[in-house]
């Protein structure tokens, strides 16, 4: 694929009306073209048979299955797979399941042309995307806890969670074993005073530890 091709993309929602509105926000941009449209977990799979398009947008629920296990099916058998997952509404823990589904982003299905094309970029190129106003939900601040500086090696295995690996990948990077990655994931959890990887993440990034 040279620079110039636009990359493919997917519609994966049982509202006809929705793929149809999606399809028309996204005709104005001259790097993505969508290729392909599927109604259900079933149809999504046959879709895949058929042609493998770079990107693929996809709603949570389906109505014969979610769309978080058939993301993680996908990315299970091709991890080089982008998945954008979209909802008409979510919670602050809809949104940690799904990133650490693997998928590439999560947008609200409310939201403007240029979060859904923001999500989108990001999928393109490698990186991960949550909706702003989902991330501003999970970034406020948790009363009566207190930030304790990160350790070198937790500060190391934090920017990895970003990357979106997941302990396994982090002990095999790092050469150390699963167990000690999972302690340190804990730590990190509790010095940030969280309950999910995702929004350690949030914060982190929020704060400028990260970038």
């Amino acid at each position: 694929m040279t620079d110039t091709t636009p990359i493919t993309c997917a519609l994966v929602d049982d509202h006809e009306v929705v793929r149809a509105g999606t399809r028309a926000r996204l005709e104005g941009l001259d790097w993505l073209e969508v290729v392909a449209e599927a109604s259900s977990v079933v149809e999504a799979r046959a879709m895949l048979g058929r042609s493998r398009p770079d990107l693929i947008l996809m709603d949570v629920r389906l109505p014969d299955g979610s769309g978080f296990d058939l993301a993680r099916e996908w990315l299970e058998a091709t991890p080089s797979m982008r998945v954008v997952l979209f909802s008409g509404s979510a919670t602050t823990r809809q949104a940690e399941e799904a990133l650490e589904s693997g998928v590439a982003g999560f947008v609200l299905k409310d939201s403007s042309l240029t979060t859904l094309v923001d999500a989108l970029v990001a999928a393109r190129d490698g990186r991960r995307y949550l909706d702003p106003t989902i991330a501003a939900e999970m970034l406020a601040p948790t009363p009566g806890t207190t930030t304790t500086p990160l350790s070198p090696r937790e500060l190391e295995i934090l920017v990895l969670m970003a990357d979106g690996m997941q302990n396994t990948g982090i002990a095999h990077k790092l050469g150390v074993s699963a167990e000690t990655v999972k302690a340190h994931v804990s730590n990190v959890l509790a010095k940030f005073g969280v309950d999910g990887r995702t929004e350690a993440v949030a914060k982190a990034l929020r704060s400028g530890l990260i970038d």
